[in-house]
This record gives C-alpha cells, sequence and structure tokens, in this order.
C-alpha cells in the first residue's frame, strides 16, 4: 500500500496536527471509525422485531467440521499473493511460504480445534487500520476509507470457512440468482450484463421500465451482529458452525496507524470486517431494483411501493439507505421524457416520509443510462455497457477485436455473449 502523509485533521473547531500528534491523529480516527455503524444504528427503534425464519434443514456442520489438513494449509498459503500486507505481527506471506511445510501441520491442528470448538483465536480478531484518502478536503475524516490488515494467519482461517461455507451454499441453491457479489465465477461483468438484459426485454415488450439504483450507507460498518447470528441459521449455519461466526463476530479489535504510528486498540460490536413487486440484482453493496410495466402510470405505481417495501425491510435489518445518492432512471427506446421526476416515499419510516428520489440519466455503477434506440439487443448491449465492460472481456476476445480494426466488432462480442448464455 502506497504510503500517505495526513497532515492535520479537524475535529469540530479542533485541528489536530497529525505529523507532530500522529498517535492522537490515530486515536481520533480509531473513535471515529469504530463509532460510524454504531452512532447509524442508534437511530433505528429498539424496539422493532427481528425477523426469524424457519432454519434450513440440512446443517453446515457436516461441511464446516470437515478436518483441515496441512496439504490444505499449503495450497492456501500458496494462493496468497506475495504483496499481501501483514497484520499486527508483520508475518509477510513470502516468509510463509518459505515455512510452509513446517508449520502446515500445527496450523491444521490449530484450525481443527478452532473449528471443532466453536471459538475463533482472540488474537487474530485484531486489525490494523490505514485511513485511505478518497477525496474532498483531507482534513475530514469522513473522507478517509478505513483499510484493515488483519494477520495472515488469520486470513488463512478465513479462507479455509469461505470455501466450505460457499460450497455448501451453491450446492443448495441459497443464493439469490439475483446476488453478483462475493461469489466465485461471477462478477461485475455479470451484475451489468443481468441488469442490462432484463431492461432490454422489457423494452422489447414495449414496456415503461424504470431501475431504482440504490446507496447504503456504511452498509458493511453497520451490520448488527444480533440480527446477522438470527439469520444465519436460515442459511443452514447453526449448533458449531453458529457458535464459531458468533465468536468470530464477538469484540473485534482495531488499532489505526497514521504516519507509520499506531494508536490504542479499540473494540467494536458493530458491522463485518470491510418481498418487493419487481426485480433485484445485487452486487457487493450495490443494488438495482427494475419495475416494468404498460404504462408511466401503473410503473410508477410499482416502482413507489416497491421502494417503500425495501426501505421497510433495511429498517428491520437496521440498514441506513442513503437517499441523497439512491436514484433511478426511466428507460425508453425513444426520446420521450418520463412524467415524473421523482418517487416519494410515502411511509413514516426511519423519518423519511416525504422523502424523494431524483431521476438521472445515467447511472455510473452499472454504467448505464436511459438512451436507448431500436437495435438489436446486441448491439444495445455492446454499445451502452463502454469500457466497463470492454476491460472485462476475455483477452483473446480483446486481442481478435484490436488485431481486426475492420471487423464487425459487435459481432464479435455478440457472438461471445451467446457462447458465454
Amino acid at each position: 500500500m502506497n504510503k500517505v502523509t495526513i497532515k492535520h485533521l479537524k475535529v469540530n473547531d479542533l485541528i489536530i496536527n497529525a505529523q507532530t500528534e500522529p498517535k492522537k491523529a490515530a486515536d481520533t480516527f480509531n473513535e471515529f471509525f469504530t463509532s460510524i455503524g454504531q452512532k447509524l444504528q442508534d437511530n433505528f427503534s429498539s424496539t422493532e422485531p427481528i425477523e426469524s425464519n424457519k432454519p434450513y434443514e440440512t446443517s453446515f456442520d457436516d461441511s464446516f467440521l470437515s478436518p483441515v489438513n496441512s496439504n490444505e494449509i499449503i495450497d492456501l498459503i500458496n494462493s496468497l499473493k506475495d504483496d499481501t500486507a501483514s497484520g499486527f505481527d508483520k508475518i509477510t506471506v513470502k516468509l510463509l511460504k518459505n515455512i510452509s511445510v513446517f508449520i502446515s501441520s500445527p496450523l491444521a491442528h490449530i484450525y481443527n480445534m478452532s473449528l471443532s470448538e466453536g471459538i475463533f483465536p482472540t488474537k487474530f480478531k485484531l486489525a490494523i487500520v490505514k485511513p485511505l484518502f478518497k477525496k474532498g478536503n483531507k482534513e475530514s475524516m469522513s473522507n478517509y476509507r478505513p483499510i484493515s490488515m488483519i494477520c495472515n494467519f488469520s486470513k488463512l482461517l478465513e479462507k479455509i470457512v469461505k470455501y466450505r461455507l460457499m460450497s455448501f451454499l451453491e450446492k443448495h441453491h441459497l443464493l439469490s440468482k439475483n446476488q453478483f457479489g462475493f461469489r466465485p465465477g461471477v462478477g461485475t461483468v455479470d451484475a451489468i450484463y443481468s441488469v442490462s438484459r432484463h431492461i432490454y426485454k422489457g423494452l422489447d415488450r414495449g414496456d415503461k421500465t424504470v431501475g431504482i439504483f440504490l446507496d447504503f450507507a456504511k452498509a458493511f460498518d453497520t451490520v448488527d451482529h444480533k440480527i446477522l447470528l438470527k439469520t444465519l441459521p436460515n442459511f443452514g449455519i447453526k449448533n458449531n458452525s453458529l457458535s464459531w461466526f458468533a465468536s468470530y463476530l464477538k469484540d473485534r479489535m482495531q488499532m489505526v496507524m497514521v504516519n507509520d504510528v499506531l494508536g490504542k486498540e479499540l473494540v467494536f460490536n458493530c458491522g463485518v470486517p470491510q418481498g418487493t413487486d419487481g426485480l433485484i440484482s445485487t452486487y457487493a453493496d450495490d443494488t438495482c431494483l427494475l419495475f416494468f410495466d404498460t404504462s408511466w402510470d401503473s410503473v410508477y405505481a410499482k416502482a413507489s411501493t416497491g421502494l417503500n417495501q425495501i426501505i421497510r425491510k433495511l429498517n428491520t435489518k437496521k440498514i441506513t439507505l442513503n437517499l441523497d445518492k439512491t436514484e433511478f432512471i426511466a428507460f425508453s427506446i425513444y426520446s420521450y421524457q418520463s412524467p415524473f421526476e421523482e418517487i416519494e416515499i410515502t411511509d413514516n419510516i426511519h423519518n423519511h416520509n416525504g422523502c424523494k428520489i431524483k431521476r438521472v440519466t445515467r447511472n455510473r455503477t452499472y454504467d448505464i443510462s436511459n438512451n436507448y434506440t431500436k437495435k438489436t439487443i446486441g448491439q444495445r448491449f455492446v454499445d451502452y455497457l463502454g469500457p466497463t465492460f470492454f476491460n472485462a472481456m476475455p483477452f483473446a476476445i480483446k486481442k481478435t477485436i484490436r488485431s481486426n480494426p475492420k471487423s464487425n466488432h459487435k459481432l464479435i462480442i455478440y457472438n461471445w455473449l451467446l457462447q458465454e448464455i
């Protein structure tokens, strides 16, 4: 990670010189980062009931408790990138690779004990956080993103559980087909393609189409542990595996580093380490809702009802929607403008009553605009996905396009898309 020097921080009317008082700056950052999620959660009603569905019958425990062996440890160590940041212990990936044959058996024993006893090692919960500047005023802490670095031994244990969990979820079809983030073999291009495909189908039917693009406020920082642990049995996570995840989440610790100086440890117990009448597509914390109907009035009614339903659902999970950045696009194959510029929130949900989201003509996250013409679905797809899509194409396809400047590029890409489908 590139070293960035932080010069000053402004907290209310107080100016902290981060070069002469780096520890004070680090502690101030840490208090800010660890309190973000809790402050957002405190805005919700404490009397809101926690939903509880019927637990999934098949238990994850059988997969979760499958023994870890030394070969698996060695393979996992070799899969780590050499430049992966080390945590508080400063043990690098290069060092682990050099000694992997000597430590694989002891690590397998430790990891098996962790899984069988449902306890995540306390030392593995400590993260070193470096503030990464995003944009805006460099003196404002809200313009920095916390980048957590955990020890590589913790990363290995997390990978062991992740591989077992994802295999279980995929095998039992427990993940939504519209979830594209944090899943093997799918990514941003799949999310963009899925949203675009549904839009094209709606337009080809002659439907009026509205896409609402949700923006969550500090989504990963505001995850309520009690609600999460109450939800996990719905996915087969119970008994040993549930105890392990509860231990993993409890009393996590972090220290912030500013200008190579570490501040004090702080414990945080909020967040995770970094039915609506419509269609939902999700990638990480980016979510798109799509609504279709034969008239603008009816599609507006669907979109308004669906948005209010989603907000109520988010309220039960204590997840905050950033209404200033949530937006919608009214799609049409004609240059005709939609008859509404806003969608109003009608229910008194989390003090959102009367708030409105604005109409835009392009969404940057999905790289999608409202400017459609009467072209084939393949031509429209290639036209409007732009550089985001092109950069993510296989190298062989890009090479073919670049080496044949006079060829029908759209036809090449469209044929590739049909093969992928």
